[in-house]
């Protein structure tokens, strides 16, 4: 291995207490923490007894502790806990102002841990570097989130903000969102499958307001209805002029929600995708979007996905038309809906190979069926 070394990916193999101290014996021999600026142990002490973990992650970290340019580290899918993040804490501690981005993908990370891991990063300072801070898939709820939400207050800087699947409720949801309000370049905000709630949509629509750097908006499965997403979208209005991706599937929205959308398209030129999978939007719901739909403006579009909507023939051909017209989409999804098979047939037609699969809807007849 050449001196040198910037990145260096040591994941997707658990490793031995033995395997583990050889590799470290390797690197430090080399020096290889002197020029390193990424570092990804993602997956290396999974599936072991708990000692031996420890003692792997331990190896691991050593040879990594003195780094004076990493700006990267990625220890996700490890089942860390609390004890892992103590392990990992000279690995992680003292590199305030150098550290960019950290990921604690599906860590196992409860209350206890995610407080380790904010007073671990932050140590003394009074703010973070951190540009990039990935906490999914973690056993937060909303204790969690309150600790999560002290760390991002702290970091100025960041761009990149992913909190999926973290059984945050609505007071944690509340608790983040003020936090996110502190983060002026924020890019890209990732909260979905948490319990947002009304009260949690509120909190978050007051900061998106102010996020005119957002690019990626992925909202999916919040809880937030109707009530809570129109607030959503109505703030989304006044920001954010270069938005490239919507995300706000598995949302319960209605028809009631489609002006909402509506107004967001009609705003939005730079928009790549937009994702509404998993509502109720219905026939009504769907010709509103595509009235919205602009082949002028929405040059950029490559994806409009309204799969599992409760859309007919009627709202089908409607979005069909205008996604037809559109230079640049690539996919429109329509799957799981209730559209009859000559409408299926008008819009493979029509579309080609930019319609996505359609095996899931039901004909008129399927349907009758169904309901009989």
């Amino acid at each position: 291995m050449a001196d040198g070394v910037d990145e260096l990916v040591v994941s997707g193999k658990s490793y031995s207490p033995e395997a583990a101290e050889a590799i470290r014996d390797f690197f430090l021999k080399r020096e290889i923490n002197k020029t390193l600026l990424s570092l990804n142990i993602a997956d290396s002490i999974a599936r072991r007894p708990e000692k031996e973990a420890l003692a792997s992650l331990q190896h691991l970290c050593d040879c990594f502790e003195e780094a004076p340019k990493l700006e990267s580290i990625d220890i996700s899918d490890n089942a860390l806990g609390a004890k892992g993040v103590l392990v990992a804490k000279k690995l992680l501690s003292n590199k305030t102002e150098q550290l960019k981005r950290v990921s604690f993908r599906n860590n196992g990370l409860n209350y206890e841990a995610m407080k380790v891991v904010a007073e671990i990063l932050l140590g003394d300072a009074k703010s973070s570097t951190l540009k990039v801070i990935h906490i999914s898939n973690n056993l937060l709820e909303s204790a969690g989130a309150i600790e999560a939400a002290y760390l991002v207050e702290k970091c100025p800087s960041l761009e990149e903000f992913e909190m999926t699947s973290t059984r945050v409720g609505r007071e944690g949801s509340v608790a983040i969102s003020k936090a996110l309000g502190t983060c002026p370049s924020l890019r890209t905000i990732n909260v979905s499958d948490n319990t947002f709630g009304e009260e949690g949509a509120e909190a978050l629509a007051d900061v998106l307001k102010e996020c005119d750097s957002l690019e990626y908006a992925i909202m999916r499965d919040l809880s937030v209805e109707d009530d809570g997403m129109i607030l959503i979208l109505n703030a989304l209005c006044e920001s954010a002029p270069n938005l490239k991706v919507l995300d706000i599937s598995t949302n319960e929205l209605t028809e009631d929600s489609a002006e909402a959308i509506a107004r967001v398209l009609k705003t939005k030129g730079s928009l790549e995708k937009v994702i509404v999978d998993e509502n109720e939007l219905g026939s009504d719901g769907a010709k509103t979007i595509a009235d919205a739909l602009d082949k002028e403006l929405h040059k950029n579009l490559k994806e409009v996905s309204l799969e599992e909507n409760a859309i007919t023939a009627d709202g089908a051909r409607e979005i069909g038309k205008k996604c037809s017209n559109l230079p640049s989409l690539e996919r429109l999804n329509l799957n799981s809906n209730s559209i009859a098979r000559d409408a299926v047939d008008e819009l493979a037609e029509l579309l080609e190979n930019i319609l996505g699969d359609m095996e899931d809807n039901l004909s008129d007849d399927e349907d009758e069926d169904n309901d009989s």
